[in-house]
């Protein structure tokens, strides 16, 4: 009888720990495969045709990524480290996010120069988002 409960014991011992996140995954972003038409001032009409980019797309239009399109939009910034200070966030995250919204289609990184330091301008040209989900 000790043995069986000395087994199961190991067993417990030998099992590994739960997998617990400590909040930060790793995501692998490709182009979503949406088709985007820009009217320049007016709207972006995005179509996200399957399943796996719908959930790519909604998990990346958080209220973060909303409020840093429209500060966009709004204040022109000249580089990814200047809407970092309007944004008060680190500049490694903002860089990240920009890609990934660029990625979606809905920023435009443009190549630019500042102060002769070449550098990546965020840029949206739209002011209605209007999305379109294949069923």
């Amino acid at each position: 009888m000790f043995k069986n409960n000395r087994k199961s014991r190991d067993k417990t011992l030998k099992n590994p720990k739960p997998n617990v996140s400590s909040g930060r995954t790793k995501t692998k972003m490709k182009r979503a495969k949406t088709k985007a038409l820009v009217i320049p001032g007016q709207e972006r009409l995005i179509e996200v045709s399957n399943e796996d980019d719908t959930s790519d797309f909604w998990n990346q239009l958080t209220g973060a990524n909303i409020r840093l399109l429209q500060l966009v939009r709004e204040r022109h910034p000249d580089s990814v480290y200047q809407l970092a200070l309007f944004l008060n966030w680190d500049q490694p995250r903002v860089q990240r996010q920009c890609q990934k919204l660029h990625l979606l289609g809905l920023l435009d990184l443009e190549d630019h120069e500042s102060n002769g330091r070449r550098c990546k301008r965020p840029v949206v040209n739209f002011e209605r988002l209007v999305i379109k989900v294949g069923l």
